[in-house]
Order: structure tokens, then sequence, then C-alpha cells
């Protein structure tokens, strides 16, 4: 393994001052005394304010407000307002990444692309805000037609978590405004200065736009003061993306109030090995799957079943591989953590770090084991595979959760296909 110092924490905080001036964020508004970290370095790279329990419920009285005036706004009107935001940007691509990669330390090219994903879904949202159609249907009285007519919710409350910072939050905001409804934003914790940016090109656009100010707002707030926008029964829709535990805490409190519930939650997917299949390129996907990233996603390859006779001679091939070193970090430098010449990342919370136990090799899990660093993080930096080397390849972690895309892959390998502009969900 080689290995190079790690961005400093002065550098990463510049880079990230940089940014947020050249969106045009007010520099009173990232130097607050809630401090925000960098698991890149684990130092401080700017503060935020924190927002309390009444002002989540203000936000939702000024969205509220505006919701009413908003409502009656012709649909293709609200789409240039998504569409000047759209412009915005892509014109500010380079600024947003950079703040995802401080925030979340996703590579560059992970970052890009779920910038890109903001771009795309305004995009359909735009085309969307022209095609809002409803039904004609016959009737059984004479002179008679029944006609279908969509109409907006409400306040919406979105809830992101820090794994996609931005992409999921303009995923529910852009089709949300073009369909007439407002928002509230609460995105994760970790992700605050990211989420100030994002809110500022938007505001822009409102402005540019002349649409009403107060159809979106911001709320920087921790889970208590959080449940205050769950709890609200003037937000009519709450769209949530987190762990399963979180869904099921706030599932029952909508429900309560007969609220509506959109809730992506955390999920894990399966890689099944054929005996006829190319270990090589099946190796390198699941590889992939649980490093990318770190893990950190809701696409995480977890179980491994094997048809067949494949089992054996599967971790066979991954004993191989293992003491030869191919699967151990090939470079571990600021913006490129490579396992086996998949990138990688660090984690970015520990408390989402949890260890399970495997029957049958790498049969439950595929295994990261991971070293506690100077500053309290942790990264990725290695993957032991394979139930006969357990001895050989000791196991304290694995299970991460979050997300991540791969780099182009050299010619010379077969491998997942290149993601340019971000389609994997959180």
């Amino acid at each position: 393994m080689t290995s190079t110092t790690i961005t400093s924490t002065e550098i990463i905080a510049t880079e990230v001052r940089t940014s947020l001036a050249s969106i045009g964020v007010d520099p009173a508004e990232v130097t607050g005394p809630y401090e925000a970290r960098t698991p890149i370095s684990g130092g401080v790279i700017g503060g935020t304010r924190k927002d309390d329990a009444d002002h989540v419920d203000a936000a939702v009285d000024r969205a509220h407000a505006a919701f009413l005036e908003w409502r009656q706004v012709p649909a293709p009107v609200r789409g240039t307002v998504v569409k000047r935001w759209g412009r915005l940007l892509e014109r500010h691509k380079e600024d947003l990444a950079v703040l995802v990669t401080a925030e979340v330390g996703k590579i560059r090219s992970e970052a890009l692309g779920e910038v890109q994903e903001m771009i795309d879904v305004v995009d359909l949202a735009v085309g969307q805000s022209r095609q809002l159609f409803g039904k004609t249907m016959p009737s059984e009285r004479p002179g008679h037609r029944l006609a279908e007519t969509w109409h907006p919710l409400g306040v919406v409350g979105i809830i992101t978590a820090f794994n996609f910072p931005v992409a999921v939050y303009a995923w529910n905001t852009a089709l949300a405004l073009v369909a007439g409804d407002t928002v509230v934003w609460k995105p994760a914790e970790g992700t605050r200065l990211a989420a100030i940016a994002v809110n500022e090109l938007l505001s822009q656009a409102v402005k540019d736009s002349g649409a009403p100010a107060d159809i979106h707002r911001l709320v920087l707030a921790d889970r208590v003061a959080g449940q205050r926008l769950v709890d609200n029964e003037k937000v009519a829709l709450i769209s949530a993306t987190g762990s399963v535990a979180m869904g099921r805490a706030i599932a029952p409190l909508i429900a309560r109030r007969f609220g509506r519930a959109l809730l992506e939650l955390g999920g894990n997917n399966a890689a099944i090995v054929a005996p006829s299949a190319d270990l090589d390129l099946a190796l390198r996907g699941v590889v992939f799957a649980a490093a990318g990233t770190a893990g950190q996603r809701c696409t995480w390859c977890r179980v491994e079943p094997f048809g067949g006779g494949t089992r054996l001679h599967w971790e066979r091939q991954l004993g191989k591989r293992l003491i030869s070193g191919e699967l151990v970090v090939t470079s571990f430098v600021p913006e490129r953590l490579l396992v086996a010449d998949v990138p990688a990342g660090p984690v970015r919370f520990q408390s989402v770090i949890s260890l399970a136990p495997t029957q049958h090799g790498i049969g439950a899990a595929v295994r990261a084991e991971l070293t506690q660093q100077p500053h309290g993080l942790l990264c990725l930096l290695a993957v032991p595979m394979a139930g006969a080397l357990r001895k050989r390849a000791t196991c304290r972690r694995s299970r991460i959760w979050s997300s991540a895309k791969p780099e182009p892959l050299p010619a010379r390998q077969a491998g997942p296909p290149p993601i340019q502009s971000g389609s994997e969900s959180p």
C-alpha cells in the first residue's frame, strides 16, 4: 500500500470558502457557531447557525403562506423558475462538487456526478411543467363530461441524508415547485455548507424570475428540532431519505395527523455469481459495490448468493488475490482511495458502521477493514474477504452505509460501466 499526506484542513477550508464566495453565499451564513467538519481530515472547515424548533415552525408558516400564492401561478411559468435554477447549477457545478467532496468525502468524479443529477432532474421537471395532463372521460349523464384535474398538495418537507447531500433535494424540489408546491428542507447535520450553497442558487433563481421568495425555506436543525417538521400539520407531504430506523420513527407521526409520506430508506443489493461467470469481472463488480465511497450508500452489495459449485471456486480465486495482495488498497491520496483499482473514499460517520458476522466466506458480507485515524474518523484501508483467510485478514468493522460511482475503468480491464451524469439511487 502506498500513501501520501492527507489534504490539510486549511486547504480544504480555503477551497470551500472560495466555492461559497463564487456561488454568492453571504460569509455570515458560513461563519456561525455550529461547526462544519470534513471527513477527509476531521478538521473544522466552517460554521453555521443552528435553528431551533421555533425556527422550523416559522419556516413552515412562511412556506405555507407562499403556497397560497404559488399554486395560482401557471405551471409553465413555475417551470421557468426551475429552469433558471438549472442554469445556475450548471454554472456552479464545480463549486458545488468541491463542497460535496469537502463535507462527504466523495471523490471528485462522484461529487460532479451528483451535481449532474440535479441538473438532469431539473431538465425533466421543466418538461413536466408543460405536461401536467388530466384525463377526460365520458359521463352517463347527457350533455356532461368528466375531467381529471391535479391540484398542488401544499408544503413539502424534505429531509435528506448525508450520502447524497444535494441530489435528493433537487429530485424533490424541482418536481414539487413545478407542481405548485412549496418546500422546507432539513439537510443532514453533516452537510450544511452544501445545503446553504444550493439554497442560495435557488434563491437567486427565484429572485431573477420574480417568484415569491418563500416558496423554498432551509432549516439547519438537529434531529430534535427537525421533528417539528414531521409533526407540523401544515406540511402536506414529508419526503425523507435515511435509515430504516428513521422511517419507522417518523412514519407513525405522519400517519397520526393523516399526512402523506414518501420514504426512501436503507436497502442492499445482492450479487448472484453463476458457475459460468467471468470471475475477474464479478470480483471487480463486487469489490466496487462494497468499497465505492467506502460502501456508503443503500445500493451497497451486502449478500452474495452463489449457484452450483461456484462458491468454493470463487473463494479459491479470492484467496489467491488476497495472498498476492491484489485486493489491498493500491493507493491512498486525498482525491483517490483505490481498493483493487476501485475508487473509494473516507467514511463519513463512525455511527454508521456495524459488525455483522459471516457464515460462508464472503457469503454474508464483503468485509472492509478499517483503521482508526489520528483525527478520530475512519478510512477504508483494505478489503479482506473469504472465510479461508479470516485469520490472515482480520476484520474489525463492516457494513458501511451511503454512496459512490466508479471512475472510468482502464481499457485493459472489464468492469462496471463508467457513470458520467450520475444515476445511482442513494
